[in-house]
């Protein structure tokens, strides 16, 4: 019925003077409809999430089974504050006021998925993130978030799917690209990886120890046929440049690049910059600076080990030619 008629209705209850007994019953039927408002309009077919700690499923005026806090239902029927759900097998109504709209959750699972993360629980982030992703399909956040729990988690293959979800929805996102590039690098696809990582860059990422590490792989790629001396060389220099020359681990990438352009004297120069320079580099790290300044000084860039070759093998295949065994030096350990 028209709600406003109900409000005409009661006006002249009120214009009629003292309430008589029907007046009486005719105004508490009317009052629900206009005083009382439910606290969301759900329909049948909507999700929705349990915020009672108590709820139990009534059925004939008996309580039925317990539905623990955070469980998703599905509205199937609708009678004034009442929705009759099924849980675990078993049908029975439940109150409004014990449940709120599953959409209304959306930002809280992605809090809860970031928290994880910066909390390394992989697991439960993605389970957050994918709770999200049902909710909201078109969320740019949530593939990201769904791709770093994966990344972090070591499962690259699922990362990228994720991360190719994510650009799907946002094809210009630089920040995506690193990231499917990190996962592509993970899995030693380094032609993808630089795809990715260069697209980052000609959308303007620009941090400093992203530009090092891209300019590191094009240096030191275990494959030849990935390296790019020049382009190193440039991307590196950036890097020192943001920086104001105020991080000495970029140096070692800079010598790096040179020493794969055949510059070893410049290479020997920059990487014995580092040695000289304050640094809260570890032993290990210093270590491996110089057994590249070693190799430097021998004529002979350094190149990831040979391990890693292997490892690419075994996941993609060998490019059509493969560069000669280089010496055996430790891979660098990042900051």
């Amino acid at each position: 019925m028209n709600i406003d008629l109900f409000k005409r209705l009661i006006v002249r209850l009120i214009q009629r003077g003292p309430a008589s007994p029907p007046s009486i019953c005719l105004w508490m039927t009317f009052i629900p409809f206009v005083c009382v408002a439910p606290a969301f309009g759900q329909k049948v077919g909507e999700k929705i999430e349990v915020i009672s700690s108590t709820l139990k499923l009534k059925v004939d005026a008996k309580e039925g089974i317990a539905v623990p806090k955070g469980t998703v239902l599905t509205v199937k029927s609708i009678n004034g504050d009442w929705l009759w759900v099924e849980h675990s097998g078993e049908n029975g109504w439940i109150q409004k006021k014990e449940v709120t709209l599953w959409k209304s959750t959306f930002e809280k699972r992605i809090a809860n998925g970031t928290v994880n993360l910066g909390a390394k629980n992989f697991d439960a982030a993605t389970r957050a993130f994918n709770d999200a992703i049902q909710l909201e399909p078109a969320s740019f956040e949530a593939y990201m978030g769904l791709g770093k729990a994966h990344l972090g988690a070591g499962k690259n293959k699922k990362a990228i799917l994720a991360f190719s979800e994510a650009l799907k929805l946002n094809p210009e996102n630089s920040d995506a690209y690193e990231a499917r590039g990190n996962a592509y690098k993970n899995q030693l696809q380094y032609a993808e990886a630089l795809e990715d990582h260069m697209k980052a860059i000609s959308l303007g990422k620009n941090t400093p120890l992203f530009l090092d590490e891209v300019a590191w792989t094009l240096a030191t790629c275990p494959y030849k046929e990935y390296c790019d001396a020049n382009q190193a060389l440039m991307i590196a220099k950036e890097a020192c440049e943001i920086s104001k020359n105020k991080e000495p681990w970029y140096f070692d990438t800079v010598a790096a690049a040179y020493a794969e352009n055949g510059d070893f004297e410049q290479a020997i120069e920059w990487a014995s910059k580092i040695l000289a320079t304050p640094n809260n580099l570890s032993a290990p790290q210093l270590a491996g600076v110089k057994s590249r300044i070693a190799l430097y000084k021998r004529g002979i860039p350094f190149h990831e080990p040979w391990t890693a070759r292997n490892d690419i093998e075994k996941l993609v295949g060998p490019p059509p030619s493969i560069a000669s065994v280089p010496p055996i030096v430790p891979t660098r350990i990042q900051p």
